[in-house]
């Protein structure tokens, strides 16, 4: 899996004035991928991004590929939600991340 998460860990130590809006917002959805891995509720749109894009991770890795409909694994809410990324205004995380999974194009 390609190293997505190293410039976003360099936003931790930078003084949140000097961040723009969307290192601050990419800043959020890391902090909550760490909130989905630390075990805590997906309760915010934030955790919910980041634990569909985690199902959705496993498959892609475990078929080489993005799911489709069809695919063990691949329920509608995954093959829909993989078709929302393409129109959805997402920020440096979120596209680092789904450039991370075989078979996502931008």
């Amino acid at each position: 899996m390609k190293n997505y998460a190293t410039s976003f860990i360099e936003l931790i130590d930078r003084e949140s004035i000097d961040l723009s809006a969307d290192d601050r917002d990419s800043l959020n959805y890391y902090y909550a991928s760490v909130n989905i891995a630390e075990g805590l509720p997906v309760d915010s749109p934030e955790r919910r991004w980041c634990a569909m894009a985690q199902d959705v991770g496993r498959i892609a890795h475990m078929l080489g590929r993005l799911p489709r409909s069809g695919d063990p694994g691949a329920t509608a809410e995954i093959v829909e939600w993989i078709s929302k990324q393409s129109v959805e205004t997402l920020n440096a995380f979120q596209r680092a991340w789904l450039g991370s999974l075989p078979g996502y194009e931008t």
